[in-house]
């Protein structure tokens, strides 16, 4: 049954509604209606579509499969690899989290291999909630979410087991904690400049080096509107380099030194064929 005015009303005391009370009664519900609305827009619109279909090649397959060979007996995490081969093609952290999917939702199978998708498309849309909602408010933030949701390119980043939904997700955060450095002051700045640097790092071990480029590219382009030159030093960008350094810098030692001291399994099977001779 459903509550009209008067019957809510009268819980809240009022035994007679004056003219205010029912533009403010379908104001709210008007609100409330809206809102519930966009927002299951928003919530429903990763899942609609994951279930139907088998991997789509020839990327889903192929990431699919790179993910699933982290949990093979003696991989190492440090290489990606693909037919027992090291695929360098991109960074590992989109397929940690592939391997993480099958371990803790059910194996390799079609669904899990897109959660991973799903997970960083979510996140990307609660990222960008609290930038629009810092920048013009809560209203034009959920619906800036629902134009985002019904983006076609957004939505099969997302549906797709492909390593775009993270780079998304990394660059976008980025922006965020960039934003919120560039209007912070004292230690609070350069916290927020740390995340972003972290951010940055956390996009370029999404896709490579081009997660690095869009979220310097947001810092120039700010610095070129602005010129403001004295941001750069309270920026202090070497320490995002320091930070960006040291993240790419251990995973490419640990490669490194798995690729220049491990036989791929190639050779091994060569080895142990018998000789000719």
């Amino acid at each position: 049954m459903e509550l009209g005015p008067e019957e809510v009303f009268q819980v809240l005391g009022k035994t007679s509604l004056s003219k205010q009370d029912r533009i403010f009664w379908r104001r709210v519900t008007a609100v409330f209606k809206t809102r519930n609305l966009f927002i299951a827009i928003i919530i429903l619109m990763p899942f609609v579509g994951i279930f139907d279909h088998d991997l789509w090649g020839p990327d889903e397959p192929r990431v699919a499969e790179t993910g699933r060979e982290f949990l093979d007996a003696g991989n190492s995490l440090a290489a990606p690899r693909l037919n027992r081969e090291p695929f360098l093609e991109q960074p590992p952290l989109y397929y940690w989290t592939l391997a993480l999917s099958y371990k803790f939702f059910g194996g390799h199978n079609d669904v899990t291999a897109r959660i991973p998708s799903i997970f960083f498309s979510l996140l990307t849309l609660a990222a960008t909630y609290l930038f629009v909602k810092k920048l013009y408010g809560t209203d034009l933030a959920i619906r800036s979410l629902v134009v985002l949701s019904l983006l076609a390119v957004f939505y099969s980043a997302g549906h797709e087991c492909i390593t775009d939904s993270s780079l998304v997700f990394f660059v976008t955060l980025s922006m965020y904690f960039l934003h919120t450095a560039l209007q912070s002051e004292g230690r609070k700045k350069l916290s927020f400049y740390i995340l972003y640097y972290v951010a940055a790092a956390a996009a370029v071990m999404s896709k490579g080096f081009v997660g690095l480029a869009f979220s310097v590219a947001f810092f120039v382009s700010w610095i070129a509107w602005t010129r403001d030159w004295k941001e750069i030093l309270r920026a202090q960008p070497w320490l995002g380099a320091v930070i960006v350094g040291a993240v790419v810098g251990i995973w490419i030692y640990f490669l490194g030194c798995l690729l220049y001291t491990s036989p791929s399994p190639r050779d091994l099977s060569t080895s142990r064929m018998p000789s000719s001779a």
